[in-house]
């Protein structure tokens, strides 16, 4: 019996410092690409591969180390762009599980067509709608890894909005740019000039895990008695969006 016991103890303290080992080794991993605005409860929910929400606010809170040339140029984007809303997305999971997640992914971003119909519910509203109810490819081009879309989208409350999207995809990773390259209106109000909203995700390779990021940032002058209702709309599209891509396209 006590032997019995003794085996049980030992197989619990195994188990116990390897999970242990488990998240300090993942811990240290996210030290090394995300900076300290990143909470440890956030990084718990990380390693529990759950899909991280930020609402980010501004600049200054992006949690995206410069770390190499790809992760430089989301931060660099954000931080040109100064935005007033900003969010990002993170999500962690095993390469075992996703082996083909690059090429999966690439194809997600680029069927344009795709886009239309992906549900978002308007919490202002209270009811579910279309994301984009029209979402088109205007051009289209490929230079080595690097594909540039140009394409049009409809979006309530917003109206018709244009924009550029380029994507490089290498083995191990993807980078993708969305900005609006058409004045976007508010109630036929102007609110965001062209190159004034931004998407980016970056997938990539990171020991034997994928590391999802996402972030969408907008600059628009506070709107007068709609500026909370432009906010929650903007954040929750962003939103939507990375966590359809993330969850529901690959």
């Amino acid at each position: 019996m006590v032997a019995k016991l003794k085996t049980v103890i030992l197989s619990l303290c195994i188990l116990f410092f390897g999970v242990n080992l488990f998240a300090a080794e993942n811990d240290f991993n996210l030290n090394s690409i995300f900076n300290q605005k990143l909470t440890q409860e956030e990084k718990n929910k990380l390693l529990a591969g759950e899909l991280l929400i930020r609402n980010t606010k501004n600049a200054n809170n992006v949690v995206l180390k410069s770390f190499n040339s790809e992760s430089e140029k989301v931060v660099n984007t954000i931080n040109q762009l100064k935005p007033i809303y900003l969010a990002e997305t993170i999500q962690v999971i095993p390469v075992s599980s996703k082996p083909n997640l690059i090429n999966k992914m690439a194809n997600a971003l680029s069927d344009i067509p795709s886009y239309k119909g992906i549900p978002y519910y308007s919490q202002h509203n209270d009811l579910w709608v279309d994301l984009y109810s029209e979402a088109d490819i205007k051009s289209q081009s490929q230079d080595g890894d690097t594909q540039k879309i140009n394409a049009h989208f409809f979006m309530e409350p917003f109206g018709n909005i244009e924009t550029d999207i380029k994507i490089i995809t290498t083995k191990d990773s993807i980078l993708y740019f969305n900005e609006n390259v058409s004045t976007i209106k508010y109630n036929d109000i102007s609110c965001i000039k062209p190159k004034n909203m931004k998407s980016l995700i970056y997938v990539f390779k990171l020991g034997n895990y994928w590391i999802l990021y996402g972030i969408g940032g907008v600059k628009a002058p506070k709107v007068p008695f709609f500026a909370e209702r432009i906010e929650l709309s903007f954040m929750n599209r962003i939103k939507t969006f990375c966590n359809f891509i993330f969850t529901k396209k690959i």
